[in-house]
């Protein structure tokens, strides 16, 4: 935007209720009711903050395209849609006109009119996750799939993939910004490709990538399990850049349940993918996510369903407790479950989960673990016993997702590759209400008497380095 309009002097905070930051833009999430909710809330809190907020995202397209055309909207959504139409410190951007976002309008206090399509933008990005050195990359947008429990192609209509060349130019700026991992994302990731080629292109994406000449690793998020094939699988086998992680929202076991939810896939494809997946990959990581109590499940099904999730196939599982998604095909579904027997089964199932993976991480112990470093810790704040804790990412793990671990500086393995600082030669190093100078103007470490510093002061440790330790 800076460099669009050379006028003006433009700065980027990432905290949006930073003094300095006049304008905020909202990103928004529209198909689940809580996430609407928290839009509101986000929303009033900017606005007691005087900040005028400009709303993009499909929670804007939320209202936009299907509250408007409702006569009998619910209460809070026909607050929030009042408040987006009459709020005068309240603006909207559509994905399709970014074009015209420039300072000047932006100060005129532009708003979209549009809401109907998508375009992917030509704007350089700012990788807000440069210093943790990985980032996302969106491949595609909105979504073909129909399934009964989403409103998500009601709000965004037919897939729109970006051109592989346009990705391909992505993934090699990214690597240039000191990027190591790079994220694939899509609404459904597996049907890359489908609207501009004509058939599935994700592999070929891949194999493009995984040619570049760089240092850097990709991972998948939300491959459908319908499209997946074991030829598919075999060919991400053999491909050295491809971090093992399948994140695969199966929803559930049962077939009866996944036929009314819309899915086109059975239990025998579900044991398919995951037996060739533990055969075939020493190493990997499988997430998958799962509705409770979906209209219609019998208590076979939910007994089913535990006796899955027993069988210890996955390494995370979010779970969510089924409710009705106004304009959803399953919210025109009869034999609803009762909220408080949904409840009670969610914390059966949440139980479950939770000693399974405490097996599993107990499992870990003494392994050998190797990725980046996401933050620090300090045990108390006086300077003569500080004592820091670092939380690493495991490199199968994927960031935001996945738990980290936590760690002190002696089950770091082999701490001489890491450069050790000497006097005179520190960085400021901020530990929240106070700092390490940048030089010892006493010429002596040991004459400061009143800091003790710590290893991993010591070591010149920071956010976004790699090593490797013992869990």
């Amino acid at each position: 935007m800076g460099k669009n309009n050379p006028n003006y002097e433009v700065n980027y905070f990432t905290d949006p209720y930073d003094k300095a930051a006049k304008i905020v833009f909202l990103n928004t999430c529209g198909f689940i009711s809580s996430w609407r909710e928290e839009m509101l809330k986000v929303m009033n809190n900017l606005l007691k903050k005087w900040k005028k907020v400009y709303l993009l995202g499909c929670g804007l397209q939320y209202y936009e395209n299907l509250i408007k055309k409702n006569s009998h909207p619910e209460w809070n959504e026909g607050y929030i849609l009042h408040c987006v139409q009459n709020d005068n410190k309240i603006n909207k951007i559509s994905r399709n006109d970014f074009e015209k976002v420039t300072i000047n309008n932006l100060i005129k206090w532009y708003n979209s009119q549009t809401f109907s399509d998508f375009r992917f933008t030509k704007w350089p990005r700012v990788y807000t996750n440069a210093e943790y050195k990985f980032e996302y990359l969106k491949i595609a947008e909105w979504c073909d799939n129909n399934c009964t429990f989403c409103i998500i192609p009601k709000i965004r209509w037919k897939q729109k993939s970006m051109p592989m060349e346009k990705i391909i130019d992505e993934v090699k700026n990214m690597i240039k910004a000191g990027i190591k991992e790079i994220i694939l994302i899509a609404q459904d990731t597996s049907s890359y490709g489908t609207d501009i080629y004509g058939k599935w292109m994700l592999l070929e994406l891949l194999k493009k990538m995984e040619k570049i000449k760089a240092d850097f690793k990709f991972r998948l998020l939300y491959l459908y399990p319908d499209l997946l094939t074991l030829k598919w699988l075999k060919d991400l086998k053999w491909m050295r850049k491809f971090i093992p992680y399948f994140d695969i929202p199966l929803q559930h076991i049962s077939s009866d349940v996944l036929k009314r939810m819309g899915r086109f896939y059975d239990k025998k494809k579900i044991y398919e993918i995951l037996n060739f997946i533990s055969k075939n990959f020493k190493s990997k990581f499988i997430r998958t996510n799962s509705i409770i109590w979906f209209p219609w499940e019998s208590k076979k099904d939910f007994e089913e369903l535990k006796r899955f999730i027993k069988e210890g196939w996955f390494d995370n599982i979010a779970l969510f407790e089924y409710h009705d998604e106004k304009f959803s095909t399953a919210s025109k579904l009869s034999n609803k479950i009762p909220a408080k027997t949904i409840r009670k089964r969610f914390n059966e199932v949440k139980k479950l989960v939770d000693e399974l993976f405490e097996r599993k991480q107990k499992l870990r112990k003494w392994e050998k673990e190797t990725w980046f470093i996401m933050d620090f810790e300090t045990s108390n704040y006086k300077p003569s016993t500080i004592n820091y804790k670092l939380f690493v990412r495991p490199w199968l793990n994927a960031p935001e997702i996945d738990s980290y671990d936590k760690i002190d500086m002696k089950k770091i393995i082999d701490k001489k590759n890491i450069p050790n600082r000497q006097k005179n030669q520190w960085n400021i190093i901020f530990l929240d209400d106070w700092v390490i100078p940048t030089t010892w103007e006493t010429g002596s470490i040991n004459e400061v008497k009143w800091l003790q510093i710590s290893k991993a002061v010591r070591y010149n440790l920071k956010i976004g380095d790699q090593i490797e330790y013992i869990v």
